[in-house]
């Protein structure tokens, strides 16, 4: 999706990356799913910021978007498993004191 998107527009990863200040690798990464090349839970802000400047909405693709490491704005946490991690942080927090 984001290298058919570039090419359309005439771009290489270099031109691309350079707009972007990103390297041309990591617009490989993303173009190819190569996630363990990019910044660890940089996944989706990169690849929303290379869609944007293409003009392709990430987002819109789910598929893809939901093939990408990292949580969503979607994902919404557990309320009890929250509660019981705050209380284990809490005790731990107490105990060293």
């Amino acid at each position: 999706m984001l290298r058919q998107a570039r090419e359309k527009r005439g771009l290489t990863r270099e031109a691309l990356g350079h707009q972007l200040n990103l390297s041309a690798e990591f617009i490989r990464a993303l173009e190819s799913g190569d996630w363990e090349a990019l910044p660890r839970g940089q996944e989706r802000p990169l690849a929303r910021q290379v869609g944007e400047r293409l003009g392709v909405d990430p987002t819109l693709h789910l598929k893809a978007w939901a093939d990408l490491p990292g949580e969503s704005a979607e994902e919404v946490q557990d309320p009890v498993q929250d509660k019981k991690e705050r209380a284990v942080m809490i005790v731990l927090a107490i105990g060293t004191l």
